[in-house]
């Protein structure tokens, strides 16, 4: 009877207080911080992924839509005006994201290239330089999808 109970110490002790060998891991030399951002980094590159999945799904059904209905014939002048019009405000949405990424990324490289004298943690100027790249990126669009539209 001594020796059961002894075996259960043992177990529920082996449990509650693992071997060293059991808690030393790849992991436990890397701060929490870097953690956490390695877990950030990953989920960001899936939903990436994910974007660019519904992305092109929504891409080729769109096309196979357009060709059923070329092919059953029922084109006329309003559906071909409304089709050509998808395409149109896809084409800006694309140019409007591309030039605020770009954008965002020239004031991700002006803040790089400013002294780190700067105490950022108590500053908002990063914030303010970044803030003003992106709005002159959303002016940049206005202008250029301003002009296309008068030239249609």
């Amino acid at each position: 009877m001594h020796s059961v109970n002894s075996l259960t110490h043992q177990f529920t002790n082996s449990i509650t207080n693992p071997p060293a060998t059991f808690k030393t891991s790849i992991l436990s030399n890397v701060p929490k911080s870097l953690k956490n951002k390695k877990m950030d980094a990953a989920a960001i590159v899936i939903l990436a992924i994910i974007v660019a999945i519904v992305m092109i799904t929504f891409s080729i059904l769109n096309h196979r839509i357009k060709m059923r209905m070329i092919k059953e014939g029922h084109i006329d002048e309003n559906s071909i005006k409304i089709l050509s019009q998808q395409n149109d405000g896809f084409k800006l949405d694309t140019l409007k994201w591309g030039i605020i990424l770009l954008f965002g990324g020239v004031g991700l490289v002006i803040l790089e290239y400013i002294p780190h004298r700067i105490d950022y943690c108590n500053s908002t100027l990063p914030f303010g330089i970044e803030t003003v790249c992106l709005a002159f990126g959303f002016l940049v669009y206005y202008f250029i999808a301003r002009s296309i539209s008068k030239q249609a």
